[in-house]
């Protein structure tokens, strides 16, 4: 802890033990110093008919911080000793007290030379206490260390200004370290749709340049127009209504190598031959399907009839994780 400097200038012996109650003429104080803080006695006295007060104000150190109440109290102890030691005790049917005022060095305060000044709050004074009946004889030192000294009060606010100023910095503290976190989880989540979004769509690339497919379409736009695209090579694929995926599903074998794929709108489906045998045995799989389109053809509608669509030659597939295809189709 660093050293702390005191002033105490005191009463004349003469006026205490006379007990007048008035304050010190400027020519009877004296100086005294403990480390680096500075004490004055501004006033010694009856105050009321048995009671001997006396009143110091200990000037501190800027670079002391009296906001711990530890450190506030070993400077009002120390300050209350020299007050004991330089004024003559009172006569025995008089209770003796100190009241002790700290203040900053260099500092502005509201100025009080007398008991009877309101000062033991602010703006006279940043610390103060008063102590319990001091029996001289019952106060003692060894080294820093002060005994037999006991507090009836003792104010600090800037123990609470401090508290406060903690607790603000430390909520300060942690919001700023959920934003980091919060930051982040977002560049690694971030990092990670993006290695996704790559990985995704290199496996795109590989299918597409292994199936040498020129268009990807929905189910739907394929529906609307097969002849532009006869004789390409497609691949059909989810796409996001607004509301849901509109994915190709497997539907049904209509023979060993002829199968349809349905999407989710009314009607929505296509039919593709030469499909390897035995490659779907489990209707509902989601899939990207590529084929040469060879125009349209009737299939049997469930509701009754027959209804037209398009037409396609196998040429590959992919069987999706999801039904939106993400492991291998990501377009945003």
């Amino acid at each position: 802890m660093k050293r702390i400097t005191v002033i105490i200038a005191l009463l004349a012996t003469g006026l205490i033990l006379a007990l007048c109650g008035t304050a010190l003429a400027s020519d009877q104080k004296e100086v005294y110093v403990d480390s680096e803080t500075v004490f004055e006695v501004i006033d010694a006295g009856i105050y009321q008919p048995r009671d001997f007060i006396i009143l110091v104000i200990g000037y501190v150190h800027d670079s002391v911080d009296i906001s711990y109440d530890h450190i506030s109290k070993d400077i009002l102890e120390k300050g209350v000793w020299y007050a004991l030691g330089k004024t003559p005790s009172p006569r025995p049917n008089l209770h003796r007290y100190v009241r002790i005022c700290l203040r900053y060095q260099g500092r502005d305060y509201k100025p009080f030379k007398k008991i009877s000044d309101d000062w033991w709050r602010r703006p006279y004074c940043d610390v103060f206490g008063v102590t319990r009946e001091l029996e001289k004889e019952k106060v003692f030192r060894d080294g820093d260390k002060i005994s037999g000294i006991e507090w009836q009060s003792f104010w600090n606010p800037l123990s609470k200004e401090r508290e406060q100023k903690e607790a603000e910095e430390s909520r300060r503290a942690e919001m700023l370290e959920r934003q980091k976190k919060e930051e982040e989880a977002r560049k690694a989540k971030q990092m990670a749709e993006d290695k996704e979004k790559q990985e995704a769509k290199k496996r795109l690339d590989e299918f597409v340049n292994k199936n040498k497919i020129t268009h990807l379409l929905s189910i739907k736009a394929l529906g609307a127009t097969p002849f532009v695209y006869e004789g390409k090579i497609v691949a059909v694929i989810p796409v996001w209504t607004g509301h849901e995926w509109n994915s190709p599903v497997f539907t049904q074998m209509l023979t060993s190598t002829q199968g349809i794929f349905a999407g989710s709108g009314f009607m929505e489906a296509i039919v593709v031959s030469d499909i390897p045998k035995g490659l779907f045995t489990s209707a509902g799989t989601v899939v990207i399907i590529a084929g040469r389109v060879l125009g349209k053809t009737e299939i049997k509608n469930p509701l009754g009839g027959t209804i037209s669509v398009p037409h396609l030659k196998f040429v590959g597939v992919h069987f999706c994780k999801y039904i939106s295809c993400g492991d291998i189709l990501k377009l945003n």
